[in-house]
């Protein structure tokens, strides 16, 4: 199993995907969820995300 890091930047960049990107996207999902890849981040990239995300929304 392959592990993947994903920082705040990554994360709040996923609401300017293209719907190209957004199936690659789904493609990872997959791998995930068969547990084929393991996801982590951290308890800080959580909060700057979930302090970030407002503002990237309102710039969509």
């Amino acid at each position: 199993m392959s592990t993947l890091f994903v920082d705040t930047n990554i994360l709040l960049s996923f609401y300017h995907l293209t719907s190209e990107d957004l199936e690659e996207l789904r493609k990872l999902v997959t791998l995930i969820d068969n547990k084929q890849i393991n996801l982590i981040f951290t308890d800080q990239v959580r909060s700057e995300f979930l302090r970030n995300r407002a503002a990237k929304l309102r710039t969509r």
